[in-house]
């Protein structure tokens, strides 16, 4: 009679358990294991879903979001009657229809500097299906403290890559993320798939991968024996995979840097929040405020009805709409013109610019400008630009297309 699993779990994993380089042993090691999710959306989703069919015994979901249709296309974990529900509730309750011996935890919260460190100590092995560099660097940091291997995907636009960090069995030491990438990047080289896009199945395919490598790190696949069976895993290694052409290839990636700030020999890192301050400097990597602007460089969308109502025929003012113009053509605000912020540091744009004024005034620039992108972030940079061009009256609408939505007009789409 065997005692490591039950007969429920020998009939739902058989197919595993026929399979030499698993059997019983194993399998068991999965059910006794723990995997952290950080993000329950398009990685974490197809993820969950398959860690909670192998049998992994105990899986943790952060993430501080609920579901909107928006995410439908991609987070499969996720369904149109549970829009509005709290994204972790609503991977707890899949992951349950599709295994009730797993066991779920809910960390209805941001991954953060004060609750980083205590969430990873609980779990095997974490997961980082977030979307953001900020927790790119968090959660990193606080595997690298706590000494847990980190599967690490990242999914945007046709592209997905996917490697383990932080490895350390036996004499092999992996990287960490910070090995690779020592310092947060500037906010404007950062594109996530809220901005890019993506196409639906590329985190699907990295979710999966995600959670293979995950799986082998609980079932121990580096040893001895797996090693004979040709197993490996994506250690110091990067895979990267292109949608458009249907195609995976595997980068060496390099190995853990003895200067490293936080798994190096001599570590300035050492706890989540060194002296009160956040080791991730977020001002780096944070999207920049419209309160970098000075006052008389800001409106809200409210306001700017107010503006639009008393210039009915558009002549006194013009809308500068810096989005890219695929999201241009998504939905616009009525008589904006379509300056793409990434074109605006070209002379012939600004001169575009001007020429579009010079249709409604010989008084270039002190003419009204008013600014805006999709969250008010883009449309920053180019008031900036504009006034560092000459232009003496320009506005930026704070919180751009989505305020406007929130503020003015409801029926506007959301994307």
């Amino acid at each position: 009679m065997n005692k490591e699993l039950t007969n429920d779990q020998i009939a739902r994993f058989s197919r595993h358990l026929l399979l030499p380089e698993i059997g019983v042993k194993r399998q068991s090691k999965l059910c006794k294991g723990s995997i952290l999710l950080v993000g329950a959306g398009g990685l974490g989703s197809p993820a969950a879903l398959y860690l909670a069919a192998a049998g992994v015994g105990k899986l943790g979901f952060v993430d501080f979001d609920v579901v909107d249709s928006s995410n439908l296309h991609r987070q499969v974990i996720h369904n149109e009657h549970r829009t509005g529900l709290l994204k972790t509730v609503s991977a707890k309750m899949s992951c349950q229809l599709m295994n009730h011996n797993v066991q779920v935890e809910c960390y209805n919260t941001p991954f953060s500097e004060l609750n980083g460190l205590e969430l990873v100590k609980q779990y095997d092995v974490v997961m980082d299906c977030s979307d953001n560099v900020t927790t790119r660097y968090l959660v990193n940091d606080a595997c690298v403290l706590a000494g847990k291997p980190l599967v690490s995907g990242s999914a945007v636009k046709f592209e997905g890559q996917l490697t383990i960090y932080n490895y350390r069995r036996g004499e092999t030491k992996g990287p960490c993320y910070r090995c690779l990438y020592p310092e947060p990047p500037p906010a404007a080289t950062v594109t996530s798939c809220s901005d890019g896009g993506v196409l639906g199945i590329v985190p699907g395919i990295i979710g999966c991968l995600q959670a293979l490598e995950a799986q082998k790190l609980l079932m121990e696949m580096d040893d001895e024996e797996s090693v004979k069976n040709n197993c490996e895993l994506l250690v110091q290694k990067m895979l990267l995979f292109n949608a458009k052409t249907c195609s995976f290839r595997c980068a060496k990636i390099r190995g853990r840097q003895v200067g490293c700030k936080v798994c190096g020999e001599n570590p300035v890192i050492t706890s989540l929040i060194p002296e009160g301050q956040s080791l991730v400097c977020t001002d780096k990597i944070a999207s920049t405020p419209s309160d970098s602007l000075q006052s008389e460089n800001r409106i809200t969308a409210k306001e700017f009805e107010q503006i639009i109502l008393k210039d009915s025929s558009n002549s006194n003012h013009i809308l500068l709409d810096v989005r890219e113009n695929i999201q241009y053509n998504i939905a616009s605000v009525p008589h904006a013109v379509n300056f793409p912020l990434k074109k605006m540091e070209k002379p012939e744009t600004i001169q575009a610019i001007k020429d579009e004024i010079s249709k409604k005034s010989s008084s270039i620039n002190d003419f009204p400008i008013y600014v805006m992108c999709r969250r008010g972030i883009a449309s920053v940079s180019a008031t900036k630009l504009l006034i560092q061009n000459g232009f003496t009256n320009v506005k930026n609408i704070d919180g751009g297309i989505n305020s406007w939505r929130q503020q003015v007009d409801t029926n506007f789409p959301l994307y």
